[in-house]
């Protein structure tokens, strides 16, 4: 990812303000296309083509209750962080262009343990980058990512980042066996197959008009939703991954909710609609004037 200068997006939604932190942006050849959608006969990659500079933007969503200003701070997940010192994720310093300090940030929800998700957790000493912070997961997620450490082929790193993030948030890690509210209108919510404890995020009260669901990574390019059969390579289990994408594109469309794709064209807000040949994104695009703070 290139050097980034900070950029931060706002909106205000469902009784929540919400601000999308740019983390990265990685450039994508017509080989890394072909690769990220093994399946693909061409119409997918000439979509996302036709939407201009093809790549993956990696982009970290921050929440806060609206007229509660005293209300902890929520991130959903927490960039690439340090894991590749070349190529470092600028979460930390999005932050810090928005005047917000780590300890500011009392939750964390993971949506799954890839490294650009649970990168950010950790700072450049091995400590955790949120001192105050619980972090929140699936139970099947962890337990996964803990058995795959233990085997040979286990990469080092991994090891490492998993066993720093085990010490650095001890008392403070919290994994969960199903859907769990942890906060007013804050619900993480399991969302299988991209990895085994894959879970969205849902914003706003049950059946409220105005919600949010945060994908995680059931959708990476807003063009998928053109064809949402169509696996990735960095899905554990295609199927479930499938079922997955098609349960959060008719919610989304059918009750009208608001949608963040991290890694969607920054700042990834925007809808999903549905049309008689499936689903389409429409991007929320525009002025984000209400900082958080």
């Amino acid at each position: 990812m290139p050097e980034l200068v900070a950029h931060a997006a706002h909106i205000r939604w469902g009784g929540f303000a919400f601000t999308s932190l740019l983390d990265g942006f990685e450039a994508w050849s017509q080989a890394t296309l072909v690769d990220f959608l093994p399946d693909d006969d061409g119409f997918l990659r000439e979509a996302i083509l036709a939407e201009g500079r093809p790549g993956l933007s990696y982009q970290v969503l921050l929440a806060q209750a609206e007229g509660n200003y005293r209300s902890e701070l929520t991130l959903v997940d927490s960039g690439n962080g340090l894991v590749d010192p070349g190529h470092p994720g600028a979460l930390a310093r999005a932050l810090a262009s928005e005047g917000i300090a780590p300890e500011l940030v009392g939750r964390i929800l993971i949506t799954h343990f890839h490294s650009d998700h649970i990168g950010g957790l950790i700072g450049p000493a091995g400590e955790a980058a949120f001192p105050r912070a619980e972090v929140h997961a699936m139970r099947s997620e962890s337990d996964f990512w803990e058995a795959y450490c233990d085997r040979p082929e286990a990469e080092p790193w991994r090891r490492a980042l998993l066993g720093s993030i085990a010490e650095g948030y001890r008392g403070r890690l919290f994994f969960h066996e199903a859907e769990a509210e942890l906060g007013a209108g804050i619900r993480l919510r399991p969302a299988a197959g991209h990895t085994r404890g894959h879970a969205m995020v849902e914003f706003g009260s049950p059946g409220a008009a105005e919600r949010l669901l945060h994908s995680g990574d059931l959708v990476h390019l807003s063009a998928q939703f053109l064809d949402l059969s169509q696996r990735t390579r960095y899905d554990l289990d295609p199927e479930a991954a499938r079922e997955s994408r098609r349960a959060f594109a008719q919610a989304a469309s059918r009750e009208g909710c608001l949608v963040f794709l991290n890694h969607a064209a920054f700042p990834g807000f925007g809808f999903v609609r549905a049309g008689s040949e499936g689903f389409s994104w429409e991007p929320r695009v525009g002025r984000y004037p209400d900082p958080v703070l």
